[in-house]
């Protein structure tokens, strides 16, 4: 395990993130994890095994990539913190629904857990690995979460300027909203696309009038026959828009 993590995960003998819930404290590790420059690629799904084995053994659940199945919703709430215009690694490490198929820093979405009413559910999640005997390490294409909620169809602005840096607008009808990118330069390639929202979360701020923040994943389309897609994007956006109740689709999709 690499000496910074070392560091970061004890101070003296106590734990960095001693009181933390396993969920937390796995996104601790990953958000500093995620802030260091690495050498070569494919150092990040190297090292990604120890920081597993770190709260592995505390929570008993399923690892997908970077991510834990009993907090998978809460899990692909994560969104990159810097304006970097990045490309994914050349060698596929993970699929695009977790941060670590990204080589930027990362961060998680701030909520209460307590007050998030999730609109979605996971069907069903298949990963493989690469290599059998790194179970936690890097996967084979084709991994993929079936995801079921409500979604709605938008149009991506027909080309990017600079001004946007990572917040790229997507329409719906004649309103404009704007959502964080993750990889800008393939976004750039497909300006002008319609992509899908998927209605992810509402973090009820105000749970008497039903008011909160709504999170929603933008997907875009790899095979419509199929049904399957990439993620893009996230929105994170204030108070529930009246006119998405009118115009959700409930579907399945599956996100590669």
């Amino acid at each position: 395990m690499p000496l910074w993590l070392c560091s970061t995960l004890t101070a003296g003998k106590k734990p960095l993130f001693d009181g933390w819930s396993w969920e937390d404290h796995w996104c601790g590790i990953v958000i500093q994890y995620s802030s260091r420059q690495l050498t070569f690629e494919s150092d990040a799904m190297l090292a990604i095994p120890g920081l597993a084995t770190v709260c592995g053994h505390q929570n008993g659940s399923r690892y997908l990539a970077g991510l834990w199945e009993r907090d998978i919703l809460h899990g692909m709430l994560w969104d990159c913190g810097d304006e970097l215009e990045v490309m994914r690694p050349r060698a596929h490490l993970a699929p695009t629904w977790s941060w670590a198929c990204m080589r930027r820093e990362v961060a998680w979405i701030r909520d209460q857990r307590s007050l998030t009413r999730y609109h979605v559910e996971l069907v069903d999640a298949s990963v493989e690995p690469l290599v059998d005997v790194q179970p936690l390490g890097a996967v084979k294409p084709g991994a993929y979460l079936d995801i079921r909620g409500p979604c709605l169809v938008g149009l991506l602005a027909s080309r990017y300027t600079a001004q946007d840096t990572t917040r790229f607008p997507v329409f719906l009808g004649e309103h404009e909203y704007r959502f964080n990118v993750d990889c800008v330069p393939e976004l750039k390639e497909i300006a002008g696309s319609e992509v899908v929202r998927l209605w992810w979360c509402t973090e009820e701020i105000n749970a008497t009038i039903g008011s909160g923040r709504d999170r929603l994943l933008v997907l875009r389309a790899i095979d419509k026959t199929l049904g399957s897609f990439t993620r893009v994007g996230i929105i994170d956006s204030a108070g529930p828009e009246k006119n998405w109740r009118d115009l959700v689709a409930e579907r399945t999709v599956r996100i590669l």
